[in-house]
């Protein structure tokens, strides 16, 4: 398999996870079961009682529409990359209204209108702590940074830092966003298993905090680490038995908004789906942040298994659904982005 065709799975991983979860966000497994009349296996229109009933099928939210353009930003710049690029990104996400105003997470919508200038100066920054920046508003665009660092664990958590740091700078949320970003550069290297994808995630949570221990919030709160080895001994427990595995992880581990939950809980799904397709399908029944868990988790397995699972038919109905610019003019090209990114890998001398 090439470099190019990992970087393509997670492209499409992450944005047929994020189309497809849209649609049973927030619910439980038990609620789409009901709502949908089973679960949902495909790409679908929003129903009226979610966040994205706006949306049309194939549309995407916030997770893949902030990775595509985090994508964009490293084919702009080259791949030299830092806070700052991170920082526009952001702002420039914020003026595609289809995303911008329907899906943007409560702590990176403030984050992005501070950093616009356009809400006061926080009266409570002298406070040492933020423990309500421990969402998986990281997390969810994390994937570019592993892929653009294929087998470099250490250059992905630098650059998963510099992009976390203007929305979540808490241990917390930096550490689930590296576990991702760790994940993908391991999944992107020749020879890689799941084993060693879950060992990459699980250094990415502890050498980010090491790094960030006196730069970012220190949070209460559970640790990524152990979640995660809780969430892979349950996916290893129950990978035969679906519904018990959803269960068992909505309940023990969860999967809120909250990233110590579902970003901790996807690395269960992953462990015990047997395809991208399946694991992008378990996100998207798991309840919770389904879009971000099945985004996220397809963007992981993507990365592993290439884009094979994945319908072509799919592909080009998201392509055809959502735009880079205000506009409407610029649709989406995901085959494209994979071609230049992975030429951009080049330049940077990472063999392909």
């Amino acid at each position: 398999m090439t470099r190019r065709d990992k970087i393509l799975g997670a492209l499409l991983g992450a944005a047929i996870g994020d189309a497809m979860g849209a649609v049973t966000e927030t619910k439980t497994t038990q609620a789409i079961v009901q709502r949908h009349g089973g679960f949902v296996t495909s790409l679908v229109d929003p129903v009226c009682d979610c966040f994205a009933h706006n949306n049309r099928r194939g549309m995407v939210t916030d997770d893949f529409s902030l990775v595509y353009l985090i994508g964009l930003a490293y084919i702009k710049e080259q791949g030299r990359v830092d806070q700052k690029t991170f920082e526009q990104v952001l702002i420039d996400w914020s003026m595609l209204d289809q995303y911008f105003l329907d899906h943007s997470g409560p702590n990176t919508k403030v984050e992005i209108l501070r950093l616009k200038g356009e809400i006061p100066v926080d009266k409570y920054a002298h406070l040492k702590t933020r423990n309500h920046l421990i969402t998986n508003g990281t997390a969810m665009k994390a994937a570019p940074m592993g892929f653009m660092n294929p087998g470099d664990y250490d250059r992905a958590i630098t650059e998963t830092i510099a992009m976390c740091m203007p929305t979540h700078p808490t241990d917390v949320a930096i550490s689930a966003a590296a576990a991702v970003s760790c994940a993908v550069s391991e999944a992107m290297t020749e020879s890689t298993s799941k084993d060693k994808i879950i060992q990459a995630a699980l250094y990415g949570v502890k050498e980010s905090c090491r790094r960030v221990r006196d730069t970012a919030y220190q949070v209460s709160g559970a640790k990524m680490d152990r979640r995660i080895e809780m969430a892979v001994e349950l996916g290893l427990r129950y990978c035969h038995d679906t519904e018990r595995l959803l269960w068992e992880l909505a309940s023990l581990v969860g999967t809120s908004l909250v990233c110590t939950e579902s970003v901790a809980a996807l690395f269960g799904l992953f462990i015990a789906a047997k395809s991208a397709f399946d694991m992008v399908v378990l996100g998207v029944n798991a309840g919770g942040d389904t879009d971000s868990m099945a985004s996220i988790g397809g963007a992981i397995y993507g990365a592993y298994e290439g884009p094979g699972s994945f319908s072509d038919a799919d592909r080009q109905l998201i392509e055809h659904m959502n735009f880079s610019d205000r506009d409407l003019t610029r649709h989406f090209d995901i085959l494209g982005m994979a071609d230049q990114l992975d030429a951009i890998i080049d330049k940077r001398g990472i063999p392909a």
